[in-house]
């Protein structure tokens, strides 16, 4: 399975959930191997940056987040992404959780 790893840009969060989440079979693709975020924004076109994570967001099946994402530019248009294309959003944790059972 492919997840879209999203949240805060705490980088030693996304290296931690990204190695964690491969170490148990999941395919991550992560938000922060692009920069993506607040500052990411800054130095690049907004609408550039978009079409960059849709575009990877598209090739996954669900979306892993950390703590924090809600409070993202992204948060609420990729909310409603994962609606649309009725993909699940968990957190790191409870993907955790769901390899186990």
């Amino acid at each position: 399975m492919r997840l879209y790893l999203f949240g805060a840009r705490h980088h030693s969060a996304f290296h931690r959930a990204e190695r964690d989440l491969s170490f148990l079979g999941y395919t991550v693709i992560s938000a922060a191997a692009t920069g993506f975020g607040e500052t990411h924004a800054e130095t690049k076109n907004w609408p550039d940056c978009l079409k960059q994570e849709i575009g990877k967001l598209l090739t996954c099946d669900a979306i892993a987040t950390i703590p924090g994402w809600k409070w993202s530019r992204f948060a609420d248009l990729l909310r409603t992404l994962a609606n649309e294309l009725e993909l699940e959003i968990r957190t790191v944790d409870e993907w955790r959780t769901r390899y186990d059972s």
